[in-house]
């Protein structure tokens, strides 16, 4: 026999790699990191569920809210729902019908049906007149910039909502308070 070839027999092991080597570092969860306020995530998750798993549901929209436009003779209000009408089921360059960006929230876009479509900011009635700060309108009116041209599982792989941060956050605290509680079985 050639004693070239390495022996494949069983060795005894060293004292250094006689113990178990100790247990990897407990792996960091990937959150989200863009924080979106709670309507905002809502309305924009709305809008992907709306697009990708009901594709005619803002067609079907558009035409209910025509219909109900020309049930009230209100000639703004059927203008308006018909040149929606009209950009939903008009087929773009490439073949397909353009989605809106509205998505299935039930909150009406501003001048969109003409008269109550806003909240009242006044009023000149018995009730006195509410005072609001220029600054909570300015905040209200931001919109955070929202990326909806991706799948579900993207969107959400990006974003989440001010609830689920808090909630991130809590149990992190009780991971930490855990692992220094059971640390003898770590150690």
């Amino acid at each position: 026999m050639s004693s070239s070839i390495p022996s494949q027999a069983l060795a005894k092991r060293s004292n250094d790699s006689a113990l178990m080597p100790p247990p990897p570092p407990p792996k960091r969860i990937k959150r989200p990191v863009k924080v979106l306020d709670e309507d905002a995530y809502t309305d924009a998750l709305s809008h992907i569920i709306a697009r990708d798993f009901f594709p005619g549901l803002l067609e079907t929209e558009s035409q209910q809210d025509y219909l109900n436009a020309l049930d009230s003779h209100d000639n703004e209000w059927i203008a308006a729902a018909g040149k929606r009408l009209t950009e939903v089921m008009t087929p773009g360059p490439d073949g397909r019908r353009l989605r809106g960006r509205r998505g299935t929230s039930m909150t009406p876009m501003s001048g969109f049906h003409g008269i109550g479509s806003e909240t009242p900011r006044e009023w000149q009635g018995e009730t006195p007149m509410s005072t609001t700060s220029t600054t909570d309108n300015a905040v209200e009116n931001r919109q955070p910039d929202i990326d909806t041209n991706m799948s579900l599982s993207a969107f959400q792989t990006k974003y989440t909502s001010e609830d689920n941060e808090s909630f991130y956050k809590l149990l992190d605290k009780q991971n930490i308070k855990r692992s220094e509680r059971y640390a003898w079985m770590w150690a």
